[in-house]
């Protein structure tokens, strides 16, 4: 059992051994030092220049268009300064998950998850696995949206079903990545447009409503509106926009 423990103690103070690490010259100096303590600690190297593969520790991740990071080394990850003490507090070398290829993935946090603080976990988690959390809607990899907002989630699975390498994801999906230390996008079940219904008088959406729609119902629908409020809402707007509309 001591063996054992002694073991576990030797593994853990050595998480970083063989690995090459190149510190962004915008992190603060103070926290440069004591990264380069720590790193070094757990058995870690620091290098002058980008090294051919290792981790590039850097104060905020690039967003799209990563400009900058077109050129890297294969075996060269971008992540967040805060990756080396998530490893720590975690007693091993985390994986890169949120990365095409050594890119961050561009995520962005829909409104539809308000609460600041798990706003600010998610961020911190995306940053130090690799990816970047501060991407728009429309620059984004993966969208992470409320499940439970039913209406939302619909909406903006309807909006990119057919836009490429999209993904609308739940905080579920998240954990699991995690959880699993690997990254599959759930499978997108394309829904029927739909068309003209027999004996159906009203005016059918084209694909381009539909589309349309959907965009307006992601933008105005915060989780505190029901889907009632939300047709009186386009209800009212009926005298300026002609609207056919029936319950969602």
């Amino acid at each position: 059992m001591t063996t054992t423990v002694q073991s576990d103690a030797a593994n853990f103070q050595d998480i970083f051994r063989g690995i090459h690490f190149y510190l962004e010259s915008g992190i603060d100096p103070e926290i440069q030092i004591d990264l380069n303590r720590t790193i070094k600690e757990h058995g870690g190297e620091i290098n002058d220049t980008t090294p051919p593969k290792g981790y590039w520790l850097v104060k905020t991740i690039p967003g799209p268009p990563l400009q900058n990071t077109e050129a890297l080394a294969p075996e060269l990850f971008i992540v967040s300064f805060t990756f080396v003490q998530a490893c720590i507090d975690a007693g091993k070398l985390l994986k890169p998950l949120f990365c095409c290829g050594t890119i961050p993935m561009p995520f962005h946090i829909h409104v539809s998850i308000e609460d600041p603080v798990l706003r600010t976990s998610l961020c911190s988690k995306i940053e130090y696995n690799g990816g970047f959390p501060y991407a728009s809607l429309e620059e984004a990899q993966v969208i992470i949206a409320d499940e439970s907002q039913k209406h939302i989630f619909g909406a903006l699975v309807a909006l990119f079903q057919l836009t490429p390498n999209k993904a609308i994801e739940s905080l579920g999906w998240f954990k699991n990545c995690l959880d699993q230390g690997e990254v599959v996008f759930t499978p997108l079940l394309l829904k029927n447009p739909g068309g003209r219904r027999v004996g159906q008088g009203r005016v059918e959406f084209t694909d381009d409503d539909e589309q349309k729609l959907a965009h307006w119902i992601a933008a105005n629908l915060p989780c505190s509106k029901s889907g009632k409020s939300l047709y009186q809402k386009l209800h009212s707007k009926e005298s300026q926009f002609i609207i056919h509309i029936s319950v969602l």
